[in-house]
């Protein structure tokens, strides 16, 4: 009875801790790193950074599904006499939580007094305040660059490539070129996406696509898509999804705006690994497009077409220009480029999305590895070598086949010689033998 006891309790236990368990570990959890240097209280659309970014922050917080946890790591935000010091001044301020009044509270305190901007060290800092198994997020929200000479760009990359696979977003508040592009490597190697806010407006539109993208999406579409293979793209570079060259490809679903579905290209199943490559991308937008109503969270039917795809190397660097569709009727046209790798044929990404506009499921990509680009001197030259029956290859061949049939002759022609100069001194030779023997009559005697 005793034995029976236990077992049922254990029965218990896993009916009734383990699922909690699990869905403890698939809790969205986003992580706000807030810049607090000094040059946040300048000037930004009539009113301090750092209060813009407050405001920005409370409304982001306010259309957040109940359901996802949120924290805050603010940096810089005391002030330290020496730079050691300085660069060093990052907490979790707020672990994670669902009350988002604590987060408001938390945020209202923060004053603009660093003198550093310690963005390397904050990653690397984050990584503690994120556990295995829940789907984590980090927004960076800066208005400048790394100042203690640490790299940002690597430590996004560890936290992103980390079991943790934390997903960076970046958000840049009035940054000049430089820094705008540091912060948009962040992002990339962090697997997210770089916003540029030059305004309130623009800031708070940055919070409201990362908002689009870490929400469930109510899809509501009324035509139901036709042809290609459906595919739901990976996340980030890390979890890319795999597609292959020949077949038509459409998303599983439409894309909101901020939203990205990534896919993996293998150049190395078709050529070599030594093989250069060349990638041809095609978008087929004669089908259905969509609007995305951002009240609503629902996309709707349109005759519009918005779509695009942008390629990245295996070191997650843009390769070519990206392909745009914006605004096309209803009317069949393609989309092409071809884009020379310039190198080995490694693994390639493939990023589809926009921050300004949805992207339909009913449009169609495809991707195709052909061979390497020959790159012609003139189009004179061009011609020459397509209209010439003969190429290089092809002269080594006959020149070899003329040298061989040549050696064939003159091996010929040795053959015969030498036989006729044997024939010829067989003959002499018994000339001078029949010169030298005794007459076969013998001599006649006188009588």
């Amino acid at each position: 009875m005793k034995k029976v006891s236990i077992v049922s309790l254990v029965l218990i236990f896993c009916l009734l801790v383990l699922p909690n368990i699990t869905k403890a570990e698939q809790t969205k959890n986003i992580l706000i790193t807030f810049d607090a240097s000094g040059s946040m209280a300048d000037k930004f659309d009539g009113v301090s950074r750092i209060d813009a970014a407050k405001t920005a922050v409370n409304s982001f917080l306010g259309g957040l599904d109940n359901s996802i946890f949120v924290g805050l790591r603010p940096f810089a935000y005391i002030k330290k006499a020496t730079e050691s010091e300085a660069c060093k001044v990052t907490a979790l301020t707020q672990s994670f939580t669902t009350n988002r009044s604590i987060i408001v509270s938390q945020t209202a305190l923060l004053q603009a007094v660093g003198t550093y901007t310690p963005l390397a060290y904050t990653l690397t800092q984050s990584k503690s305040d994120f556990s295995v198994g829940n789907d984590n997020v980090l927004i960076l929200l800066t208005d400048g660059k790394e100042t203690c000479g640490g790299d940002p760009i690597k430590a996004a990359g560890d936290l992103f490539n980390s079991t943790l696979k934390v997903k960076v977003y970046v958000i840049g508040l009035g940054v000049d070129n430089e820094t705008k592009t540091q912060l948009e490597s962040i992002a990339t190697r962090g697997g997210g996406q770089y916003y540029d806010a030059k305004d309130s407006s623009s800031l708070a539109s940055s919070f409201q696509a990362i908002q689009n993208v870490e929400r469930p999406i109510n899809r509501t579409e009324i035509v139901g898509a036709v042809g290609g293979v459906p595919t739901n793209g990976g996340n980030g570079f890390t979890d890319a999804k795999l597609i292959f060259t020949g077949d038509d490809y459409r998303l599983q679903n439409s894309l909101a705006p901020g939203q990205f579905a990534y896919f993996k290209v293998e150049p190395c199943i078709y050529y070599p690994s030594n093989q250069k490559v060349k990638i041809s991308l095609k978008i087929l937008g004669d089908r259905l497009g969509v609007n995305y109503n951002s009240q609503n969270n629902v996309f709707e039917e349109s005759n519009l077409h918005s779509y695009r795809i942008e390629l990245f190397d295996k070191n997650s660097f843009p390769v070519g220009t990206p392909i745009e569709i914006r605004d096309v009727n209803l009317l069949k046209r393609d989309f092409i480029t071809e884009i020379p790798t310039g190198g080995s044929c490694n693994d390639y990404y493939l990023k589809i999305g926009s921050n300004d506009f949805p992207i339909s499921k009913y449009d169609l990509f495809t991707i195709d590895i052909g061979s390497p680009i020959v790159e012609a001197t003139s189009p004179s030259t061009d011609t020459e070598k397509q209209s010439s029956p003969l190429n290089s290859n092809s002269l080594i061949y006959i020149l070899i086949g003329i040298i061989v049939i040549l050696l064939i002759v003159v091996g010929i022609v040795l053959f015969i010689f030498l036989k006729n100069k044997k024939t010829s001194n067989s003959v002499i030779s018994n000339n001078v033998n029949n010169d030298n023997l005794p007459s076969q009559n013998p001599p006649i005697k006188n009588i």
